[in-house]
């Protein structure tokens, strides 16, 4: 299996969109004024720096509409992080650990009880079964992601 660590990047452009004649604003016409493209651990520190350009260009261009978009992605793949495989495989990464984790402690928790007998044990297989179908959708999401 390949490595799937997630470098997430945000991709930020500030737009301002074009006047009518009659001074309402056209969201068809759009200038890009500025673009960041930083990781988001950077983004999370200097998130004023955004809101102070896009308060700047908003006093620049008074009539205008401003708009800041954002786009979350990995650099590696440069997929998205919202609604695309490369999120559902951390998500279900994380699954998988956190069940591994309930079932080791579960375990320990039983192993200091006088009988403890796992075949008979029916919330213990469930949680085996959950894993094993966790996993399968672990390996095919991320066999899907590195195509």
């Amino acid at each position: 299996m390949k490595n799937t660590e997630v470098i997430p990047y945000v991709q930020i452009k500030i737009i301002q969109h074009g006047l009518r004649s009659d001074g309402s604003t056209n969201y068809q016409e759009r200038t890009l004024l500025h673009i960041y493209d930083i990781p988001k651990a950077v983004y999370e520190r200097w998130r004023w720096v955004i809101r102070w350009r896009t308060s700047f260009l908003q006093c620049k261009y008074p009539k205008h509409t401003i708009q800041t978009g954002f786009a979350f992605y990995d650099k590696k793949t440069g997929q998205s992080l919202f609604m695309s495989p490369l999120s559902k495989l951390i998500a279900h990464k994380a699954m998988v650990t956190k069940i591994k984790n309930r079932i080791a402690e579960y375990e320990n928790e039983q192993k200091k009880k006088l009988f403890w007998e796992p075949e008979h044990d029916t919330a213990y297989q469930n949680t085996l079964a959950k894993l094993s179908r966790y996993e399968t959708l672990v390996k095919n999401l991320s066999e899907q992601v590195h195509q």
